[in-house]
């Protein structure tokens, strides 16, 4: 019986060895300070919806487009849809 060799890429030891408290640049940023930018994004994100609850009053986009008029299917003003009827008598 044949046991495989334990065989790992000196890259990801070095991985591995990185802590959360290394200043190794990770892309542009050291960890610490993406870390302190992503805390940042997401702080700001929530004050922005706290500001901006979601519109409750929207129901649903079909049931607006059933509300709305339409000549053989094709959405039209309310004005245009009015002179369509007077038209049509």
């Amino acid at each position: 019986m044949h046991h495989a060799k334990n065989t790992k890429c000196k890259a990801s030891d070095d991985e591995a060895s990185e802590g959360k408290g290394s200043s190794k640049p990770m892309g542009i940023y050291s960890l610490n300070e993406r870390i302190r930018k992503i805390l940042y994004y997401k702080k700001k994100i929530i004050k922005w919806r706290a500001a901006h609850p979601p519109n409750r009053s929207f129901s649903g986009r079909s049931a607006v487009a059933g509300s709305k008029p339409r000549i053989k299917g094709k959405f039209v003003k309310k004005e245009e849809y009015q002179k369509y009827m007077e038209t049509q008598k």
